[in-house]
């Protein structure tokens, strides 16, 4: 009984590895985009964390009026982890405004409400 032997041309071996190539193509976008998401949702998760430390140190102050006060994120809310992000907050009224940035995402002196008020309204950096 003589053994068959198995073996690909060479034109279905450039048919699979275009094959493979082509579903590549198709989702790099889609990985591209869940990154995207995902770090847009960590800048509003951080936002909210920003709001509420500096809600907490307003409220544990004697409180006067008129006065007006601004936390240094990276050095009067007690965040540990910080990555790249920057900014200060403002609390005046107590109304809270945000003005934070990282790398891809910034909010502009921002009156904080909540978390998808925030999520709608960031601006990408270019």
């Amino acid at each position: 009984m003589k053994a068959k032997s198995v073996s690909f041309t060479l034109l279905e071996l450039f048919l699979s590895i275009g094959s493979v190539i082509v579903i590549a193509l198709m989702i790099i976008p889609f990985v591209n985009n869940i990154f995207t998401i995902t770090e847009k949702k960590v800048f509003v998760e951080f936002a909210d964390v920003v709001y509420n430390n500096t809600y907490d140190n307003y409220k544990n102050k004697t409180v006067s009026e008129n006065t007006c006060y601004v936390y240094d994120i990276t050095k009067d809310l007690n965040l540990d982890d910080l990555g790249s992000f920057e900014g200060y907050s403002i609390v005046k009224d107590g109304r809270v405004y945000l003005s934070i940035h990282n790398k891809d995402y910034k909010i502009s002196n921002m009156e904080y409400f909540n978390k998808s008020f925030t999520g709608k309204y960031i601006e990408e950096f270019n």
